[in-house]
């Protein structure tokens, strides 16, 4: 089946040559065709093609151009499991994105985040998936998972184990959700966050932990959290 076609508006074609200071000025919804037969269809409840919502990176540079074509991938998959539900409307689908801008201590920079969630689900519980771009905005680069732990800790005053601090917040976090489990034996819920903790060391490990800095400049990081019949994608601010 052939792509839908990528379609910008002339504010995307023309990227600015200056210093990012604004991300509202340069993140905003992506412009793309959507070459199908029908706007919305029923699946429970009514969806629309318009729940299909990612950004456009308007920053000139070679990794904006890389997420871009990221996100346009993305979308083509999206729009084609869109055009499938068409026929047997057993699944429904969604995707959205947040930004957020922060400066740091010590640092003349500002940076953009962009948080993409897709969302998946049908007969089965909806699935979450998260992406996350972070810009700094003086340079136009995209900083990695590694790249962003590493200025947050530059504005921390003594030096910390990033790795083993998220999975200490991953522990506590589990344990609150579990406590008052009646249902579950100590080595089940044990299991469940072993689950959490080996489910985001996958993902830092290789790089790929979604993560950003929010308006306030702190460390948030999107974890997994496993409870007795359901998985989660939860928020954890860095404290």
């Amino acid at each position: 089946t052939a792509l839908t076609t990528f379609l910008l508006t002339s504010s995307t074609t023309s990227k600015s040559n200056d210093v990012v200071r604004n991300v509202a000025d340069v993140v905003y919804d992506a412009d793309y065709s959507r070459k199908i037969n029908l706007n919305s269809y029923n699946a429970i409840e009514n969806y629309s093609i318009d729940d299909i919502v990612l950004p456009y990176i308007n920053i000139d540079s070679e990794d904006a151009d890389k997420a871009n074509l990221e996100i346009k991938t993305m979308f083509d998959g999206l729009v084609e499991i869109y055009k499938t539900n068409l026929e047997d409307k057993t699944m429904w689908i969604s995707a959205k994105y947040f930004t957020y801008e922060s400066g740091l201590k010590n640092s003349e920079d500002r940076f953009a985040s962009v948080i993409i969630i897709k969302t998946i689900g049908g007969i089965t519980l909806p699935v979450s998936e998260y992406k996350s771009y972070s810009f700094n905005l003086t340079t136009k680069k995209n900083l990695s998972m590694g790249d962003v732990i590493n200025v947050f800790k530059a504005t921390l005053d003594s030096e910390v184990d990033m790795k083993t601090k998220i999975k200490d917040m991953i522990i506590s976090y589990e344990n609150k959700v579990l406590e008052n489990n009646t249902n579950l034996s100590v080595e089940e819920k044990t299991n469940l966050v072993n689950t959490a903790i080996s489910s985001f060391e996958q993902l830092y490990d290789t790089n790929k932990l979604p993560i950003f800095l929010d308006n306030a400049g702190q460390l948030n990081i999107v974890v997994k959290i496993y409870s007795e019949n359901k998985t989660d994608n939860i928020t954890l601010q860095y404290k």
